[in-house]
C-alpha cells in the first residue's frame, strides 16, 4: 500500500465509497480521474441532445413557415436536416459510445441515436419524394424520440459500482 501512495498518479485511486459493493472488483478499479471524465462524457453528451432538441424546434418552424407559403424555407429546412441535425445527432453519438464502453454505463443512448439516424434519413427521403404526410409523421416520432433522449440525459446518473455489482453476481450464480 506504500508503494501505491509513492507511485504517480496513485492518489486517484479511490477505496470503497458508500454504495460500492464490498468486496468486489470496483473498489479497486474505479478512479477519481475516471469519474471525472465520466461526468465530462454526460456532461458532453447532455449539451448534444439538448442542441440537437433545440434545433428540432428550428427545423419544425422552419417547416411550418414553408408549408404556410414561404418557399424559400424550404432550402433552409434542407440545409439544416442535412448539415446541422446530423452533425449535432453525430457529435451526439461520441458522447453515448464513450458512456457505454469505457465508462461501463448504458448502451441505450448509442442505440437510440442510431434509430434516430436511420429515422431522418428515411425522412430526409419522404422529403426528397413529396411524401408529406409520412415525411411529417416520422419528424414528430423523431420529435418525441429527442425529447425522451433529453429528459433521460438529465436524469442519468452514472453509477459505475451497480453495474460491475451487477457483473460479479451474474459470474458467481454461473
Amino acid at each position: 500500500m506504500d508503494e501505491m501512495r509513492q507511485r504517480p498518479g496513485a492518489q486517484d485511486v479511490l477505496h470503497a465509497e458508500e454504495g460500492a459493493p464490498s468486496g468486489t472488483a470496483a473498489t479497486s478499479r474505479i478512479t477519481a480521474r475516471s469519474q471525472r471524465w465520466n461526468r465530462q462524457i454526460i456532461l458532453w453528451l447532455r449539451v448534444f441532445l439538448v442542441a440537437f432538441l433545440i434545433d428540432m424546434l428550428v427545423q419544425v418552424g422552419l417547416a411550418a413557415l414553408f408549408i404556410t407559403g414561404d418557399v424559400a424555407l424550404l432550402k433552409w429546412h434542407d440545409n439544416n436536416a442535412n448539415i446541422i441535425l446530423s452533425t449535432l445527432l453525430f457529435f451526439a453519438l461520441i458522447p453515448a459510445v464513450l458512456l457505454w464502453r469505457p465508462a461501463r454505463g448504458s448502451s441505450g443512448p448509442t442505440w437510440w441515436i442510431v434509430v434516430l439516424f436511420l429515422l431522418i434519413e428515411t425522412q430526409k427521403t419522404l422529403g426528397y419524394l413529396r411524401l408529406i404526410g409520412p415525411h411529417i409523421m416520422i419528424g414528430v416520432g423523431i420529435f418525441g424520440l429527442s425529447v425522451g433522449l433529453v429528459v433521460w440525459a438529465v436524469m442519468y446518473k452514472h453509477d459505475p459500482y451497480k453495474r460491475e455489482a451487477r457483473i460479479q453476481t451474474k459470474k458467481a450464480k454461473k
